[in-house]
């Protein structure tokens, strides 16, 4: 047995599935000349040597094949398992060659769906969550109405009007968000200003508050190559972000470039983030901390959609604490 694992761990250290047959072939070859020369000692039948040595040397390969392919015979029952909507158990190998690639490869997959279906669960439940209140509202509202407890007053109808609004504003979010992670959605790319982008985005985020007025710095020689409609909404949702969130007399709005990448930087001098919800901050429904509480406006869908902007234009966004207080967060796009 110790002899047979050594010679399972050589054929396993082997990175190469042509080499690996290759020795099986020799090794098969060498086992079946030493039974027809054991055969001759002890005075067997001319016809009875290759027979035995056949035999031996078809068992000797098929207990080296059969380790070979063992993780194939796995991967093909986690696939059936699988295809049935199960998980499956993670493929065992310590092969170094294709077999062991593919076999480590169909492990990461397994833990992508399985991360995957998580999210899907996790998303379908906080969507029915935040779809529950103003559904709920609504229900309750012209319930009343419709037996003449409440009389529809204007007020009545602009509440009514305001949770439609609040449903109509979700659904449309993730409308978006799923448009942003298909692939195979194009976008309209041009050469844009950044300049003329980040001014966009100040400008459409503060349109409805006017007594908010960030600071803008951007470099005007910075280009870009994106989507102006998904760019300039990116910018809309950061600083939107940092007005219900952080600190709307603080909001500082910068843009530069480095080499061939531009920057995009939104910060503001608010309560900031506790660590435990940093992590999770673009995550789809995350409203954060007691600072985000159920009084603020918004959907906890905006961060979720700009880090899917950035990714649909090569880019990532990042958050980064501000001292003592505050967040900054930081889009980096490539600017050629």
């Amino acid at each position: 047995p110790n002899r047979s694992g050594r010679t399972v761990r050589f054929f396993a250290r082997i990175g190469s599935v042509k080499l690996k047959l290759g020795l099986l072939i020799v090794a098969a070859v060498g086992v079946s000349a030493a039974m027809s020369q054991i055969g001759f000692r002890l005075g067997w039948p001319i016809w009875m040597r290759p027979i035995v040595a056949l035999a031996v040397s078809l068992g000797f390969v098929a207990v080296m094949a059969r380790g070979m392919t063992r993780p194939l015979r796995q991967m093909a029952s986690a696939t059936e398992v699988m295809a049935r909507g199960g998980r499956s158990e993670p493929i065992v190998t310590e092969s170094r060659d294709e077999i062991g690639q593919l076999a480590r490869a169909f492990n990461s997959m397994n833990d992508d769906l399985a991360a995957l279906e998580s999210e899907r669960r996790a998303l379908v439940a906080n969507a029915a969550h935040e779809l529950r209140t103003p559904i709920t509202g609504l229900q309750a509202t012209l319930e009343n109405v419709r037996d003449g407890v409440t009389e529809p007053s204007a007020e009545i109808l602009a509440s009514l009007s305001n949770q439609a609004d609040r449903l109509g504003h979700i659904v449309n979010e993730l409308l978006d968000l799923s448009r942003l992670e298909a692939t195979d959605h194009p976008l309209r790319t041009e050469r844009l200003s950044l300049d003329a982008v980040v001014r966009a985005g100040v400008d459409t985020a503060t349109g409805d508050r006017p007594e908010v007025r960030p600071s803008v710095e951007v470099d005007p020689s910075v280009t870009v190559l994106g989507d102006e409609s998904l760019l300039v909404r990116l910018v809309t949702n950061l600083v939107r972000n940092a007005i219900v969130h952080g600190d709307p007399a603080t909001i500082e709005v910068t843009a530069t470039a480095d080499a061939d990448i531009a920057t995009i930087a939104v910060a503001d001098r608010g309560p900031g983030l506790a660590p435990e919800h940093a992590d999770r901050v673009f995550d789809r429904f995350e409203r954060g901390d007691a600072s985000r509480s159920e009084d603020r406006p918004g959907t906890g869908l905006g961060l979720a959609i700009s880090q899917a902007i950035a990714q649909r234009h090569r880019g990532r966004i990042e958050l980064h604490p501000v001292e003592p207080s505050g967040c900054r967060f930081v889009v980096a796009l490539p600017a050629r």
